[in-house]
């Protein structure tokens, strides 16, 4: 962690500062960003100026003597590649390319990375400009060491003296002195411990207690190799050599950093947990596990020091907040690279108190004398939260003063703390309330909050009372049959008042269930001021007469209503012959009429009363009457034979009795006596001359075209001594006609 000034900010809950501070940004790989904690659980984006491109050079790594795959995973050669990019996207220097060709020609060679022994590489190996090769690989390595970096080197090279310059230097010109003050090395290798419990991952919160950082290690070995710590043995001496004077770094960029010389560990190592802006340094010689150690701007001076070129690792850091809370608070600045690595600075910020937040219900509907209760009347909102570690502990706690603006006394409420807060939530609290108006208005309910260090908000509620809901009930058709079945008639049940938000249940009853149903319960929707419920008649059976049936409704803290429906009676009467027709001369009892009556209550018996019919042709019992215990009688009917010539009669009879829905009956009587218009001698002989012949064809065509079809009746028709009804059924129509032209072909049939 680094500190910033040591000044605090000073700001009250709700005023806007400015947090403006020049950060550096040595370590974090790709893009940087910037992410403000402010202490308060809350947390925003910072903008970022300044932040650099990223320099020429591009660490290229070869994985051909990665013998034993340590680094088959692309995700871990993700992690090696951005290790590296962390320390030369830092560096402008340019390194010139390395192309041998003709006499010019060089021997490569680096210490292999699975066995440390000296390894030739081709002669033909070209270095492209600004690139750095390095082989890596995977061993056991002694003890506890966990990597290890070797800059790579040549046997030897023959050629131009600016080829041989280019191999030592890559143009790096104070890389070529008797005491060098730069370097231009083309690569190296790297050995990384084999059995270790490595973590390897972008994302330093992933790191096991128990795991290494293979990042970190990476970081850390790679800036050995280009030149960190380099101690070659004999008189030659590396430009990081020429500033180690008594077991302390001399070099201007360090000392300016650090103030002071810098301690050494071995000459090769800064002293061990040698800090850099609060932060562990990456070049000393320890690494605990479950830690990630990033580049400190004193590891990066120190490499511009022995001859890399370093860019400006400051940026400028912009936010603004406004707090919520009163107090003192950690601030931290996290800056992120897009490509891995995090670092935080802190300082502190002294808030003064404001009133706490509140929220209160939505407008509320109520009843006049009915207690209307509401879920959170008021929810409050305070960053602040409870500290268990002050002494005394400290929690955050409200007062609610509710003023129902109807002239009861004020109430004072403590409210509900719902969820405790944190450094990280803030604390929420709520109040549930419940109040009888006693008369239908609009009110304005006032809710005042105070949080315990004196802060003080304040919210108004409009309520509207309205005067208390019935229920009212009407009948489709207020009068029904009891063999009118399901849906006889229709209920249709309203509440009154507004049109309530809520679905509303109401209880259904009937006085007398078996004359009129209906459902036991039925539901007014949400938004709904009525339904519609069907009520189903019950035929019972019964003689009893129109019922009066009281259908009632309740619910809901509503007035009850009831309304009277007249369910008629539909008992009826049945009647029928055993025969659809009777002769005139039937035999006697052979002519049955039964009477039916409908209901199941029989204990007394009928009488039934009969009109219609023609009692000279047929005599029905007299009293018509069905007896007691029963359903039914069947009676016989006496047939009258009048000696007279007359046409088929249709006798209709209806049958009537209390109570009941009267029955009818028809008969067909058919007289036994010969037909009077029709010639009892030869149907055939019109003019009863005792022949019969074509002329009495002509009569009827002639009495047909005269008078046209008619009914015959002895009563008033003449017979004019011409029997026209061939087919003695008392119709005189062309069938007659028909008949006799018949006889006439069959006689003539007869006679060839």
């Amino acid at each position: 962690m680094e500190s910033l000034e040591s000044r605090r900010l000073l700001a009250a809950e709700g005023d806007l500062f400015e947090l403006d501070r020049s950060l550096d940004t040595a370590g974090l790989v790709g893009d940087v960003s910037a992410q403000v904690s402010w202490g308060d659980g809350t947390s925003s984006a910072a903008q970022v100026r300044g932040a650099s491109s990223g320099g020429p050079l591009r660490v290229v790594f070869d994985y051909s003597l990665d013998s034993s795959g340590f680094f088959a995973s692309s995700a871990r050669r993700q992690v090696l590649q951005a290790a590296a990019d962390s320390l030369v996207s830092r560096f402008t220097d340019d390194l010139a390319a390395i192309s041998p060709s003709g006499s010019n020609v060089w021997s490569p060679a680096v210490l292999h990375p699975r066995t440390q022994a000296a390894y030739s590489l081709p002669s033909s190996l070209s270095i492209p400009a600004n690139q750095i090769r390095l082989y890596v690989g995977a061993r056991d390595l002694p003890g506890r060491q966990l990597g290890e970096g070797a800059t790579g080197y040549f046997t030897s090279a023959r050629g131009s003296q600016a080829w041989l310059d280019t191999v030592r230097a890559r143009g790096e010109r104070g890389a070529l002195s008797s005491s060098p003050t730069d370097l231009g090395p083309w690569g190296g290798s790297l050995a990384f411990d084999e059995p270790r419990d490595w973590y390897f991952g972008l994302d330093a919160d992933g790191i096991g207690a128990n795991q290494h950082d293979f990042f970190s290690v990476a970081v850390h070995e790679i800036a050995h190799v280009l030149g960190f710590g380099i101690v070659y043995p004999g008189a030659t001496q590396s430009s990081w050599e020429v500033l180690v004077s008594g077991g302390v770094f001399t070099g201007a960029k360090a000392r300016a950093s650090y103030g002071q010389n810098v301690p050494l560990a071995s000459n090769s190592h800064w002293q061990a947990e040698l800090q850099s802006g609060g932060r562990e340094t990456a070049m000393d010689p320890t690494l605990s596990t479950g830690e990630r150690k990033l580049l400190t701007p004193l590891d990066l001076a120190a490499m511009d020091d022995i001859g890399w070129s370093v860019q400006d690792t400051r940026v400028d850091v912009e936010a603004q907040h406004r707090y919520g809370d009163d107090g003192s608070y950690p601030v931290q600045v996290v800056l992120s690279g897009s490509r891995g690595g995090q670092i935080a600075y802190d300082l502190a910020a002294t808030i003064t108190n404001v009133a706490p937040t509140l929220s209160l219900a939505e407008p509320q509907n109520a009843v006049a004398g009915q207690p209307l209760s509401i879920t959170d009347l008021v929810s409050i909102s305070d960053p602040g939260y409870r500290v268990n570690t002050a002494t005394p502990p400290t929690a955050e706690t409200f007062e609610v003063e509710v003023d129902w603006g109807d002239g009861t006394p004020v109430e004072t409420f403590a409210a509900t703390i719902d969820r405790q807060g944190s450094a990280t939530r803030p604390t929420l609290a709520s109040l549930d309330a419940a109040h009888t108006f006693q008369t239908a208005g609009t009110y304005s309910v006032s809710v005042t909050v105070r949080d315990d260090d004196g802060g003080r908000t304040s919210g108004r509620l409009p309520v509207t009372v309205s005067a208390p809901p019935s229920l009212r009930l009407r009948l489709d058709s207020a009068t029904i049959r009891e063999d009118a079945g399901a849906a006889a008639t229709v209920l249709t049940v309203t509440r009154s008042g507004p049109v309530l938000t809520t679905a509303e249940t109401i209880r259904l009853s009937s006085s007398d269930r078996g004359e009129a149903t209906l459902p036991a319960s039925v539901v007014i929707a949400a938004g709904e001021d009525s339904v519609a419920v069907p009520v189903s008649a019950i035929d019972d059976a019964l003689l009893d007469g129109d019922q009066r049936v009281t259908l009632s409704a309740e619910g809901g803290g509503m007035d009850p209503a009831a309304v009277d429906l007249i369910v008629r009676d539909a008992e009826s009467l049945t009647a029928g012959w055993n025969q659809t027709s009777v002769d005139e001369d039937a035999a006697a009892s052979s002519l049955l009429l039964t009477i039916t009556r409908s209901n199941t209550d029989r204990a007394q018996a009928l009488a039934v009363e009969v009109t219609g019919g023609d009692a000279d042709q047929l005599v029905l019992p007299d009293p018509l009457v069905i007896p007691a215990g029963r359903a039914s009688v069947t009676v016989p009917v006496m047939v009258v034979d009048d000696r007279q010539s007359e046409r088929p009669e249709t006798l209709a009879y209806t049958f009537t009795a209390a109570g009941y829905i009267s029955a009818t009956a028809s008969i067909e009587v058919v007289d036994d006596d010969p037909p009077v218009f029709q010639n009892s001698s030869n149907a055939f002989d019109v003019n009863n001359d005792g022949r019969v012949e074509p002329y009495d064809l002509l009569l009827l065509i002639n009495a047909l075209n005269r008078n046209g079809v008619r009914q015959l009746d002895p009563a008033v028709d003449p017979l004019d001594d011409r029997y026209i009804d061939v087919s003695g059924d008392y119709e005189f129509t062309p069938y007659d006609a028909s008949l006799l032209n018949n006889e006439l072909n069959r006689l003539a049939r007869l006679r060839r």
